[in-house]
C-alpha cells in the first residue's frame, strides 16, 4: 500500500502536468485514508443502503476509472471465482495493465497472474510487466499464459544482455531488444562474510566502523526481530556523530509514514537536489540504516555501502541497486565504488530465521553462486546470476537435493491451492463466466489470498493500538466516529503475525482485543497502557505485546 500510495501521487502530478482534469483512483483496503474520491462507510446506511454501496467501493468499482493505481490483488482479483469480480475484468478491458515488480511474486501468487494473462489476452488488453530481475523461465511462462502458445521459447533469452525489452504479440511470436538505460552501469565489489549470518554483535561493529570512516550505510536483515536486535547493537556503540534508524514494517501507520520521510530526505534525490544548488544537504556525513525488505522496492533511497543478510539472488540483486543509484552525489573516498558486503553462515551452517523467510535451496544456490564473484557489473552479470541460481537442477547426490525437492513440492503445493479459487481458462468462443457455479466471498480488506506469507504461512493481522481513554471512548461505538476520527485513529494501526495474539487472554487490568465495526471493520482494537498489553496463551505462558516509535510492534514472552 506504501508504494501505491507513492506511484498515486506520482501519476496524479503527472496527469495535472499535461491538463488531464480525470482522476485517478487508489485501489488498496485503506485507499479512503488517502484518496478523497474513495466512499467509506456510512454507519446511517440500512441494508439495502448498505448493499447499494458494496457496488460502489473502490475495490470493486474503482478499476472502472480512467486511471488507477493499486495494489497488485486488485488487479489479480479479476482472475478470481468472487463476487462482483466481473466489474474488476470489466473496468481492466479498456486499459492497459502495467506489473511492476513481478520478481517479488512468490509461486501462489504467479499461478494467479498467469490466469488473469490469460484473460487479458482473450480480450485485448496490452499488459506490460516489469522487473529488473526475472529469470528466463518465469518469464516463458508468463508469455506462453498470455499467447496460449510461444512460437519459439528459445527466444526468450538467458544471457548477458540488460537491461532488455520482451514483447509476444497474441499469435506467440517474441522480440526482444536490448534497451539503453538512462543510468550509469555500476560495478559493485562484493564481500562475502562466512559466519557473520546472525552475528549481530560482529555486523554491529563492522556497521560502525564502515559509517565511522565517512558514508551512508544500509544493513538489511531478512526478519523485523533482526533488525530489532541489531539496531539496539548498533545505537548502543554508535557515537553522536553517527546517524543511526530502524525502519521495518511493523509501525503503525503514522510512524511508519513519519520514518519514510525521514528517510527520504536523507537518502532520498531531495538531498542530491540540496547538494546540487549549493545548499546545505539533508543527508548526513555518517549514518547507518537498519531496514527488512521494505527498502527492497518502495523507496527511491541511495546508499554508499551496504550489509545484506544472505537472500536469493534476484533480491541480493534488488537490494544492490540501493546504492550510488542517484548520479551526480558526492561519495566519501572509501565508497568511490559501491560495496556490498553479503551476510552468510559458515559452510553448510545453519541458515537460521532467514530459511523460513526463503527456501533453503535458493540461499545456498545463490552462496554458491556468489562466491565466484568478487565484482559485480550491472550491465553484464545481472541476468547469468539470475539464470545460474534459477536453471538448475540437482542430482540426486546433490548435498542439498533434499532442499531442492522440498521447494519443488512447495512450489506444485501452491499452484494447486491457488487453482482452487481461479476462473476457467477462457474460451473465446464461449461466455465460461456465465457457467461459473461456485463463487468464494469477496475479500473486502486484504485477502487472506494475498497478505505476505512466510513459509509457516503466517498470516498478519491488522491492529489499532489505543491508549485507555480513546479505548473506552470508542470501543463498540466505532460505527459513531467520523471520517475524520477514523482517519486519525487509523494512524495508529499495526500489522502483525496473526499468531502473536491468537487464543490469548488479557491479565488483570488489560482488556481483550476486539473487533472494529463500522468505518474500523476489518481491523481489531487493542488497548495498550504505557506502550504494552499483558495477557497470557492457553498453557498460561505470559505474552506481552510491546510497541514504541524507535522499535515498533514487539512480542515478548514469558
Amino acid at each position: 500500500a506504501a508504494t501505491s500510495n507513492q506511484m498515486f501521487r506520482r501519476i496524479d502530478d503527472f496527469l495535472s502536468m499535461h491538463d488531464i482534469e480525470t482522476p485517478v483512483r487508489l485501489l488498496h483496503s485503506t485507499a479512503w485514508l488517502v484518496d478523497k474520491f474513495s466512499p467509506a462507510r456510512d454507519p446511517e446506511l440500512d441494508a439495502d443502503g448498505e448493499l447499494a454501496r458494496q457496488w460502489f467501493e473502490p475495490q470493486r468499482r474503482g478499476l472502472l476509472s480512467p486511471w488507477a493505481v493499486g495494489t497488485v490483488d486488485q488487479a489479480m482479483m479479476a482472475a478470481l471465482k468472487i463476487k462482483y469480480q466481473f466489474l474488476r475484468l470489466l473496468g481492466l478491458s479498456s486499459k492497459v495493465l502495467i506489473i511492476d515488480e513481478a520478481h517479488a511474486y512468490d509461486v501462489y501468487m504467479t499461478t494467479i497472474l498467469e490466469r488473469l494473462l490469460s484473460w487479458c489476452s482473450v480480450l485485448q488488453i496490452p499488459v506490460i510487466i516489469l522487473s529488473a530481475t526475472l529469470p528466463a523461465d518465469k518469464r516463458r511462462s508468463l508469455m506462453q499464459a498470455y499467447a496460449g502458445h510461444i512460437t519459439a521459447p528459445g527466444l526468450v533469452s538467458s544471457g548477458k544482455d540488460y537491461p532488455q525489452l520482451t514483447h509476444v504479440d497474441l499469435s506467440g511470436n517474441i522480440t526482444e531488444r536490448t534497451i539503453c538505460t538512462v543510468h550509469g552501469q555500476n560495478v559493485v565489489d562484493v564481500d562475502i562474510w562466512p559466519g557473520a549470518l546472525g552475528d549481530w554483535e560482529r555486523v554491529a561493529d563492522r556497521a560502525v566502523l564502515m559509517a565511522g570512516k565517512g558514508g551512508c550505510i544500509c544493513v538489511i536483515v531478512n526478519t523485523v526481530k533482526e533488525a530489532q536486535q541489531l539496531y539496539k547493537i548498533v545505537s548502543e556503540r554508535a557515537d553522536e556523530t553517527i546517524w543511526v534508524r530502524l525502519f521495518h514494517s511493523r509501525y503503525c501507520v503514522g510512524d511508519r509514514l513519519e520514518i519514510e520521510r525521514v528517510c527520504l530526505k536523507a537518502f532520498g534525490k531531495t538531498s542530491l537536489l540540496a547538494e546540487q544548488r549549493g545548499g546545505n544537504s539533508s543527508r548526513p556525513a555518517k549514518a547507518i540504516l537498519i531496514a527488512t525488505q521494505v527498502v527492497e522496492q518502495s523507496l527511491d533511497l541511495d546508499f554508499d555501502a551496504m550489509i545484506t543478510a544472505l537472500a536469493p539472488i534476484d533480491l541480493i540483486l534488488q537490494r544492490m541497486g540501493r546504492m550510488h543509484r542517484h548520479e551526480g552525489r558526492k561519495r566519501p573516498p572509501d565508497y568511490a565504488k559501491p560495496v556490498l558486503t553479503v551476510l552468510s553462515p559458515h559452510d553448510g551452517g545453519d541458515l537460521g530465521p532467514s530459511a523460513y523467510v526463503y527456501e533453503p535451496w535458493l540461499l545456498r544456490k545463490t552462496l554458491e553462486i556468489l562466491r565466484h564473484y568478487e565484482h559485480i557489473s550491472t550491465a553484464n552479470d545481472i541476468r547469468p546470476l539470475i539464470e545460474k541460481v534459477y536453471s538448475e537442477i540437482p542430482a540426486p547426490n546433490h548435498q542439498n537435493y533434499d532442499d531442492w525437492a522440498e521447494m519443488i513440492n512447495k512450489i506444485e503445493d501452491d499452484k494447486n491451492k491457488a487453482r482452487v479459487y481461479l476462473l476457467p481458462q477462457p474460451n473465446k468462443d464461449q461466455f465460461t463466466l456465465s457457467m461459473i457455479q461456485e463463487k468464494f466471498a469477496d475479500p473486502e480488506a486484504s485477502s487472506e489470498w494475498f497478505r505476505a506469507r512466510t513459509r509457516q504461512g503466517d498470516d498478519n493481522c491488522q491492529v489499532i493500538l489505543l491508549d485507555p481513554a480513546d479505548f473506552s471512548h470508542i470501543g463498540d461505538k466505532a460505527y459513531m466516529i467520523s471520517l475524520d476520527q477514523a482517519k486519525k485513529i487509523m494512524l495508529s494501526m499495526v500489522n502483525i503475525p496473526a499468531y502473536w495474539l491468537a487464543n490469548t487472554s488479557p491479565a488483570e487490568g488489560f482488556t481483550a482485543m476486539v473487533e472494529g465495526t463500522g468505518r474500523l471493520s476489518g481491523r481489531n482494537l487493542l488497548e495498550i497502557r504505557e506502550g504494552r498489553w499483558e495477557g497470557q496463551d492457553s498453557s498460561k505462558r505470559g505474552v506481552n505485546l510491546i510497541y514504541d516509535k524507535i522499535f515498533g510492534a514487539r512480542l515478548e514472552r514469558k
